[in-house]
């Protein structure tokens, strides 16, 4: 789960804004404000998982950080317009904490 946290901070965005922010900056706060989400989700979708299901739902949001949504997406989408799928990267990635940290 945390090798899909922040992948995108090895590349150089040099002179990169988004709509006035450094854009590398712009793709942290995305990446914040999905894991702020996901925790008020989670409330909700976590605490009524039940215990033989939370591996699905584990993997599933995985493959959904990288296949369907985020990573993908971000990697194909010109800048700066895929910083918004930071925000659906930290999202699941919220979501996964809350699987993990319920689990222990």
């Amino acid at each position: 789960m945390y090798a899909f946290r922040k992948p995108f901070t090895i590349a150089l965005f040099n002179d990169l804004d988004f709509f006035g922010i450094d854009y590398k900056i712009a793709l942290v706060l995305f990446q914040v404000l999905g894991y702020a989400f996901s925790k008020f989700l989670g409330i909700k979708i976590i605490s009524e998982l039940e215990n033989n299901k939370r591996k699905y739902y584990f993997l599933g949001l995985i493959i959904v950080v990288e296949l369907a949504l985020a990573l993908v997406l971000f990697a194909i989408t010109p800048r700066p317009y895929n910083a918004i799928f930071m925000l659906l990267n930290g999202l699941p990635l919220g979501m996964i904490w809350g699987i993990v940290f319920f689990l222990s």
